[in-house]
């Protein structure tokens, strides 16, 4: 009876996980066979879930409606330029509070968490007036030097190094290693798996990013993708949303390609951890 009951449980697990999947996977799937159909395909009923003649050519129409490719090409400048310096600061700063003692350590991590708790909402009232008052508005370091620190990322990567035990940088030290060298050479491979997922997590939510393009830009020349996909979208009493659709894919299938690549080396860096 016991493993009666297991077998129906696993099922009954299996069937959830997959019910999860489903919904999770489907408003995806949604998109790609609307951004192929025509727009009387769209507005056909009852909906269709397939697409029998896939239109690419909606992918064309939307390219050339804007000027994307300086959208394109401003996302992947701005997002790149954040990562790394998030990364850098997070893995500088997350080091200094895990293994180097200074005084009032303490007061400044927790200074640091206090800013997990404020939403950037909030807090980008006084730094839009900030600046505003040093002519940065509109401009790419507008839209990079805010972000180019992350309270989030510091703390995941103090949590990390504080589990790297202290005989190994004791041991580099007597080797005549300097703190830098300690930290590419030691922390860094060592944590591996945290840097990669954070540097995941950093791409996709600034890659993402909305709203602070929205209040820090007024013209094309600095304006990233994903704003610039909201601000094509036109407006009109039926809504072409085979044409929105394809826009929208053009926001996701990067961050797709750059998931794939990064799945990859998750895996081998939390296998190498584990073997390790």
């Amino acid at each position: 009876m016991n493993q009666i009951s297991r077998k129906i449980t696993r099922a009954l697990v299996k069937l959830l996980v997959l019910l999860v999947a489903l919904g999770a996977v489907f408003p995806f799937y949604w998109m790609v066979v609307t951004s192929l159909k025509t727009s009387q395909e769209v507005r056909a009923y009852p909906p269709s879930l397939f697409v029998t003649n896939p239109r690419w050519e909606n992918y064309v129409t939307v390219w050339q409606s804007a000027d994307y490719l300086r959208y394109l090409l401003n996302s992947i400048l701005v997002t790149s330029v954040i990562l790394i310096l998030e990364l850098t600061t997070a893995i500088l700063a997350g080091y200094a509070y895990a293994k180097v003692p200074f005084p009032g350590k303490n007061f400044f991590f927790l200074i640091t968490l206090m800013c997990l708790m404020i939403p950037s909402q909030l807090r980008f009232v006084p730094v839009y007036v900030s600046l505003s008052r040093i002519g940065w508005i509109d401009t790419y370091l507008a839209l990079i030097v805010p972000f180019a620190a992350n309270a989030f990322s510091i703390f995941l990567m103090r949590q990390t190094f504080m589990a790297v035990p202290d005989d190994y940088v004791d041991a580099a030290k007597i080797e005549g290693a300097n703190t830098l060298q300690v930290i590419w050479n030691i922390m860094v491979p060592m944590s591996i798996p945290s840097i990669s997922a954070l540097g995941l997590l950093s791409f996709v939510r600034h890659w993402n990013e909305y709203f602070w393009p929205l209040v820090m830009t007024t013209s094309e020349k600095v304006r990233t993708l994903p704003l610039g996909v909201a601000m094509a979208k036109p407006v009109e009493a039926i809504q072409p949303w085979h044409l929105i659709m394809a826009a929208g894919m053009l926001l996701v299938i990067p961050v797709l390609v750059v998931f794939g690549f990064a799945q990859k080396k998750l895996i081998r860096a939390f296998s190498y951890s584990t073997l390790k």
